[in-house]
């Protein structure tokens, strides 16, 4: 019984923290908006590789998901990922 309502409170957090820092991009159902894509139904290891690869410069160092990102602990950016996956 612990373990669903910790998945459950997770994905709560997980959506808070979409809300507060990716959704005016992504829109609030993260199914894209004008040149930002869609992140609704991706696997949770490929966004949050992808956020990981922004936050550390990996991935075009000025893009403005690096500012984004900056702003996120990693633990944050695995929940934003895992609430993203499921959505569709």
């Amino acid at each position: 019984k612990v373990q669903p309502l910790r998945l459950r409170a997770d994905l709560e957090i997980g959506a808070a923290l979409y809300k507060k820092g990716c959704a005016r991009c992504h829109g609030q159902t993260g199914l894209g908006q004008g040149i930002f894509p869609a992140l609704a139904g991706q696997y949770s290891d490929y966004t949050f590789a992808q956020m990981t690869d922004f936050k550390e410069g990996n991935r075009e160092k000025h893009s403005i998901m690096r500012d984004v990102t900056e702003g996120f602990k990693n633990d944050d950016l695995k929940l934003i990922a895992d609430y993203l996956a499921g959505l569709k």
